[in-house]
């Protein structure tokens, strides 16, 4: 006879265990991805006290005078985020 406790024999909390133990990298996985995907809408990672922004875009202009090309053919995207010029960075993250 399994040995009680409190009405849950230790084979159903085996079970729970070994079920917990073979879900856990993917739910923390999951959790990581949202955290990443969260954090480059914000612009910045969270910490305790608040959202730690990320540092603002350099300028195109260069020591030289000369101006930095880009893919958008020299035009600048102002409202695009930070650490986005073709989504590709951010659908990377995945588990």
């Amino acid at each position: 006879m399994p040995i009680q406790r409190r009405g849950t024999s230790l084979i159903t909390i085996a079970a729970n265990v070994q079920r917990l133990h073979r879900q856990l990298p993917t739910l923390l996985g999951r959790e990581a991805v949202k955290f990443y995907k969260q954090s480059f809408r914000r612009q910045g990672f969270i910490d305790d006290a608040g959202v730690e922004r990320w540092q603002p875009r350099k300028r195109g202009d260069r020591k030289d005078g000369s101006r930095r090309r880009t893919r958008s053919g020299g035009r600048r995207a102002k409202g695009r985020g930070l650490l986005v010029q073709s989504g590709r960075l951010r659908r990377s993250i995945r588990i």
